[in-house]
């Protein structure tokens, strides 16, 4: 039987040897766990040993900053604080050998038409969501708001809604039409026009699959090789339902958003309707509410945002190859 765990404790009662995958290979330790965890500690911390460690890093910091939290009570079972003691020292020892490495990310900079990295960028306003079917709703008059300068880990219990609050903020997954800001013209997600945003789904072959077969540089360049993400095809809130392409194909009907330009503080799309010649293009405002809570009436709505919701995917697609 081969099998995965993480838990520490579980693997050391039942497995009889260790297949350890690193550095892009398989080390196999016919010993067993103990074995494999006095040769390899800094891989072999779990369970109770990783919380210890954890808590005793807490504590640490709070003590630097001058204040503490209610202490946790103490881990059962004998030989606890040894544990901690050897989880931290194999922790110490693996960040000194250069085996855990830090998340580095690229600064990419400032947006066009943002100059501080303290404005809002993205923002949830009294978001709820429920999916279809659903008893309670998964997420409940949520409100955030991120800028430049943020770096935000979401943390939570397993069901609590991390990933589908994460879905939504990228949009990965689609808002149900309801009432309050979005009725008014504000959505409860909303995204600065010119922000892009790259998303690694927690299960990685979500993106991987369709590059099964290629290596790293070939499945790049053909997610890429239009100049924006293929993923953004998979999005249901850029993707057009079947009667919504009717409406797209229908006499009269938005065909295409072709240009976008800012005329002070408003923008402006270049609208194609179907049947039209180009020259017949409009310019056409969207007008966006400053505020988490948007005041505008639907007699104070813009063409395009009055129009049936596709065209505002159109508007969102264009936005995000622009």
């Amino acid at each position: 039987m081969l099998l995965v765990s993480h838990d520490a404790a579980f693997l050391a009662e039942v497995s009889t040897d260790v297949i350890h995958f690193v550095d892009l290979g398989l080390e196999f330790f016919s010993d067993g766990w103990e074995a494999f965890r006095r040769l390899r500690p800094h891989a072999a911390l779990g369970g109770r040993a990783l919380e210890a460690a954890a808590a005793a890093v807490n504590e640490a910091a709070s003590a630097e900053e001058g204040w503490r939290e209610p202490a946790a009570a103490p881990a059962c079972g004998e030989g606890a604080e040894e544990e901690a003691a050897a989880a931290m020292a194999a922790a110490a020892a693996a960040l000194a050998a250069g085996l855990i490495k830090p998340f580095v990310f690229p600064d990419p900079g400032l947006l066009d038409g943002v100059k501080s990295r303290n404005r809002c960028v993205l923002r949830c306003s009294e978001l709820t969501f429920a999916y279809p079917g659903a008893a309670k709703p998964t997420l409940r008059a949520v409100s955030a708001r991120l800028c430049l300068a943020s770096r935000v880990a979401v943390v939570g219990a397993n069901g609590a809604g991390k990933s589908t609050l994460v879905r939504l903020l990228v949009g990965e997954e689609a808002l149900p039409a309801h009432g309050g800001a979005a009725a008014a013209g504000e959505a409860p997600v909303w995204r600065h026009h010119a922000l892009r945003v790259a998303y690694v789904a927690q299960h990685a072959l979500h993106h991987l699959e369709s590059g099964a077969g290629g290596n790293a540089v070939q499945y790049m360049q053909g997610r890429f090789a239009t100049g924006r993400d293929r993923e953004d095809a998979f999005k249901s809130t850029l993707r057009l339902t079947a009667e919504e392409e009717a409406l797209r194909d229908a006499r009269g009907g938005v065909a295409a958003i072709c240009g976008r330009r800012q005329r002070g503080k408003e923008l402006f799309y270049e609208v194609r309707k179907t049947g039209r010649a180009e020259k017949d293009n409009s310019w056409e405002p969207v007008r966006r509410c400053g505020r988490a809570r948007c005041s505008l009436t639907r007699a104070q709505l813009s063409f395009l945002q009055a129009m049936p919701p596709y065209v505002m995917k159109l508007v969102r697609d264009y936005d995000e190859r622009a």
